[in-house]
């Protein structure tokens, strides 16, 4: 299932540019080199970016490689109309953390589901025998 977010495949380029309030041309010419053009099918494609490309954006959005590159979708907090990075990061790792503790959790549930199942059966099959004893 694909986040709403990402309605426009591999988007994650152009919302680091435009939360930056940056031009296709601006980061494709002045910062990686290459046309307007180049750069957009970048932003289609980012399994094309090389790793000079990818550590001048990084250093342009002041994120590391890792999170530019990571299939994760950006989550973005505003503060004072300005953008928290920080927490961008922050947020990744809770939601981690988050999702772990409610498997686990949803993890021994079914497993007591599974207990609660097997002691309902046992005692269905039970008092199926003592009325059919007594027919």
């Amino acid at each position: 299932m694909q986040n709403p977010i990402n309605t426009i495949p591999n988007s994650k380029l152009r919302i680091f540019r435009e939360l930056n309030n940056f031009t296709q041309k601006y980061v494709g010419e002045d910062i990686l080199g290459i046309s307007q053009n180049t750069y957009s099918r970048l932003e289609h494609n980012p399994k094309r970016i090389n790793k000079t490309q990818a550590e001048k954006l990084a250093e342009l959005y002041n994120i590391t490689i890792t999170q530019l590159l990571s299939d994760d979708t950006p989550v973005v907090s505003f503060h004072n109309n300005t953008i928290d990075k920080a927490f961008i990061q922050n947020y990744y790792e809770t939601q981690k953390e988050l999702i772990d503790t409610v498997i686990l959790e949803k993890d021994k549930q079914i497993e007591f589901l599974k207990t609660e199942l097997e002691f309902s059966k046992k005692q269905y099959f039970d008092l199926i025998a003592k009325i059919s004893d007594r027919i």
